[in-house]
């Protein structure tokens, strides 16, 4: 498991925004996206709910979160 997706994927669950965890990790919003994208396929689980705009976790991203 790359730890660089890890990072961005706890800068997502913190922030609750990929363009705000963007801006603080300093990658382009596509490419954090994509990475998260990457590790849901990686473990089989979705670990975000996208509505447009709006990212929270799933049930399985929070658990995941807590580990």
């Amino acid at each position: 498991m790359d730890t660089t997706r890890l990072k961005y994927f706890s800068a997502v669950a913190e922030t609750g925004s990929v363009r705000r965890a963007a801006e603080i990790l300093r990658v382009s919003p596509p490419s954090l996206s994509k990475a998260i994208q990457h590790l849901e396929n990686d473990l089989g689980v979705k670990l975000f709910i996208r509505a447009g705009r709006n990212i929270r976790l799933t049930d399985n991203g929070r658990r995941f979160a807590d580990r």
